[in-house]
């Protein structure tokens, strides 16, 4: 077989339509550096709840007249649980694939497992007792017909921060597969 017959050859291969529009899009984020490693998607998740965290200070402002003591006790709430997302976002950081051996990675994944396990621990610990001044304190101000309201707020609370916590220990559970499957085949 010649040049021309492999030229030939290969012009001729059809290729459906619908095969390469996956990999176009593929290579459009990966040109436009739109393409996220779960990594960056930990990271971007602490990063955005430790913000929420000090937006929470603002929000408590209005209150400052009526509640000074909860409206110090939320803020010293908010304040901590910032500090406690813009570490752990700090220990995400410190995960670096192209610097660390696939063993070290490991470990960096399993610390920030173990962070987050604890970090989550203290902020329960700090965060029911506040929910529960946070609701008698606004029934004693505004009456009973808040509690409603309060618990309700109380609740959805919870359902979000467990999706949150569902979301980001799938992505550490994913790098961890992850990185002992590339373990596996090392050893």
């Amino acid at each position: 077989m010649n040049i021309d017959d492999l030229r030939a050859n290969w012009n001729s291969i059809d290729i459906p339509a619908g095969m390469c529009r996956p990999v176009q899009e593929l290579e459009r984020r990966i040109v436009s550096s739109n393409v996220t490693t779960l990594r960056s998607r930990l990271l971007h998740i602490y990063v955005l709840l430790g913000v929420m965290c000090l937006m929470g200070v603002l929000f408590m402002i209005p209150f400052v007249k009526d509640l000074p003591r909860l409206v110090v006790c939320a803020d010293v709430f908010y304040v901590v649980v910032s500090g406690i997302n813009f570490y752990m976002s700090s220990l995400v950081r410190r995960i670096d694939y192209s610097r660390m051996t696939v063993k070290e990675a490991l470990e960096a994944v399993y610390k920030v497992e173990r962070y987050k396990i604890r970090a989550r621990m203290c902020t329960i610990v700090m965060a029911v007792p506040l929910i529960c001044y946070m609701i008698f304190s606004f029934a004693h101000l505004y009456g009973e017909v808040v509690l409603f309201g309060c618990g309700c707020g109380a609740v959805l609370g919870g359902v979000i921060g467990i999706i949150i916590h569902r979301r980001m220990m799938s992505v550490l559970r994913e790098m961890r597969r992850q990185l002992t499957l590339l373990d596996e085949e090392q050893a």
